[in-house]
C-alpha cells in the first residue's frame, strides 16, 4: 500500500518507554496527527479474590497507559496545532462486569478521562475521543 510502519517495543505503563515511543514516532515521520490508545489485557478475578496486583496491572495497562501515551503526544499535537487522540473502551466501563472490577473501572476511568482530555486540547486543534466497544472475539475475550 506503499504505506511505513515502525515496530517499537513499549509498556505503556512506563513513561520513559512512552516517551521513546513517541519520540520514534516523530523522528522516523516527523509528526504525530493520530494516537489510538488501544492497549490493553486482563486478569479476570472476582472481587473479593483480586489481588492487588491483578488490579494494578489492569489499571496500569489501560488507564494510566491511556494518560501517558496521550501525554507524551499531545504535547507534540500542542505545538503543530492539529492532531487526534482516540482512546478505546468497553461497554464493561459503562455497565461493570463481573469477575473484572479491575478492567470495568479502569475503562469507565478512559471515558472520564477523554472528556477532560477533550476538554483541555480543543483550544490546541486537537480532538480528543472514545469509542466505546461491546464485545470483540480476540485471544483476550477468550479468557472471559
Amino acid at each position: 500500500m506503499g504505506r511505513k510502519a515502525v515496530p517499537v517495543k513499549a509498556d505503556v505503563a512506563r513513561k520513559a518507554e512512552v516517551e521513546r515511543l513517541v519520540q520514534t514516532a516523530i523522528d522516523e515521520f516527523g509528526r504525530v496527527d493520530i494516537l489510538v490508545n488501544n492497549a490493553g489485557f486482563t486478569r479476570p478475578a472476582m472481587m473479593l479474590r483480586m489481588t492487588e496486583e491483578e488490579w494494578d496491572q489492569v489499571v496500569d495497562i489501560h488507564l494510566k497507559g491511556t494518560f501517558l501515551c496521550s501525554q507524551a503526544a499531545g504535547r507534540h499535537m500542542k505545538e503543530q496545532e492539529s492532531g487526534k487522540i482516540i482512546n478505546v473502551m468497553s461497554v464493561a466501563g459503562l455497565v461493570g462486569t463481573v469477575g473484572q472490577i479491575n478492567y470495568s473501572a479502569a475503562k469507565g476511568g478512559i471515558l472520564s478521562m477523554t472528556k477532560s482530555m477533550a476538554r483541555e486540547m480543543a483550544r490546541y486543534n486537537v480532538c480528543a475521543n472514545v469509542i466505546c466497544l461491546g464485545i470483540v472475539a480476540t485471544e483476550m475475550t477468550e479468557k472471559i
